[in-house]
């Protein structure tokens, strides 16, 4: 992993509930699939990212896709947040 990598850390809630599960999916600048996730117990995420624009689709059963370009910069963890929207389901 590149010394110039900053943690991204991210959260996914449905329904303001934190949501497990839920997948994120980071391409790169030139919209190629760099990474994926699955959230947590807690609804949270971790990625090591390079300084770039990357772009974060945020997704679950039952939800919709959420799309967003998020800018890492040198030097600054960054943390993120995704409403998937809707109550939370039992399934």
């Amino acid at each position: 992993m590149s010394t110039d990598a900053q943690i991204v850390n991210g959260s996914v809630v449905r329904g303001g509930a934190p949501m497990e599960g839920a997948y994120v999916r980071v391409l790169g600048p030139s919209g190629e699939f760099v990474n994926e996730r699955r959230t947590g117990p807690e609804g949270t995420f971790k990625l090591h990212l390079t300084p770039a624009t990357w772009t974060f689709i945020a997704f679950g059963p039952g939800t919709p896709r959420v799309e967003r370009a998020v800018t890492i910069e040198a030097g600054a963890d960054q943390d993120i947040s995704f409403d998937l929207g809707g109550p939370a389901s039992d399934g």
